[in-house]
């Protein structure tokens, strides 16, 4: 499973996990119905809050929901921008990186191609400390170990 799959997957269980605790929640607390009780969650959570006539039990679940709701909504939001920020700029950072760090090589190899025989000298010039760069037509074979 993907970091990105595994990301959003964390991020909507933990919303349904605190949707499902409040409405449950003001259900035994308030003796709301289904849809009075998720209703009243969504509010809290987002801090709309359009004035509650909570009983005690009630304004105590509305304080616990008010901090982990909208902190698992903050959460979330910040996992969502942070996947489109690594989508939009990692390729770009990563590419950059790669070139400062050419440009700050001097005499250096060049190994053109990565198969078996590429493979075999950069390994003997990785032994021998000397540095080089690698170039094949095929990004992801000079991408792997």
């Amino acid at each position: 499973m993907s970091p990105l799959v595994r990301r959003f997957l964390f991020v909507g269980l933990a919303l349904v996990a605190v949707l499902a605790v409040g409405t449950a929640g003001f259900m035994l607390a308030e003796g709301s119905g289904l849809f009075d009780a998720f209703y009243t969650t969504l509010l809290t959570m987002t801090t709309v809050g359009y004035g509650d006539q909570l009983h005690a039990s009630g304004r105590i679940l509305n304080s616990f929901l008010l901090i982990v709701g909208v902190t698992t909504i903050l959460v979330a939001i910040g996992a969502i921008t942070q996947t489109v920020i690594e989508a939009e700029f990692g390729e770009l950072i990563g590419r950059r990186r790669n070139k400062r760090m050419i440009d700050k090589l001097q005499s250096h190899f060049i190994i053109c191609g990565f198969g078996r025989v590429g493979r075999g000298a950069a390994s003997e010039l990785q032994q021998a400390g000397v540095p080089f760069v690698v170039v094949d037509i095929d990004d992801d074979r000079v991408e792997r170990p």
